[in-house]
């Protein structure tokens, strides 16, 4: 079994609330794909182009996978960040290994 651990955010890069069936809408997915996870909200803080210092809740997710799965489940995670979730970059990190795609 191999460890990924993702941060979600709350809000999209603009400021504005994720609304909560988004948010659940995937932890419920992952939950799925994984059978269980670890949740702990948290703070997270990154700098744009321009330099502005955004500070953000994130929610620090933690599950398990089958190493066979663990590509596809870093795409799905990746893909919901950047497209539902609108985000410009997402943490993710694979059995410690850290990485902003």
């Amino acid at each position: 079994m191999i460890t990924v651990v993702f941060h979600l955010p709350t809000s999209f890069n603009d400021g504005s609330d994720i609304p909560p069936e988004l948010i659940e809408m995937l932890v419920n997915r992952v939950i799925q794909k994984t059978g269980g996870i670890t949740l702990i909200p948290c703070e997270g803080a990154w700098r744009d182009d321009e330099g502005y210092l955004h500070r953000e809740v994130v929610l620090r997710i933690m599950t398990g996978i089958d190493e066979a799965e663990v590509e596809d489940f870093v795409e799905m995670v990746d893909l919901s960040l950047k497209t539902a979730f609108r985000q410009k970059a997402a943490w993710i990190e694979v059995d410690g290994k850290p990485s902003i795609r």
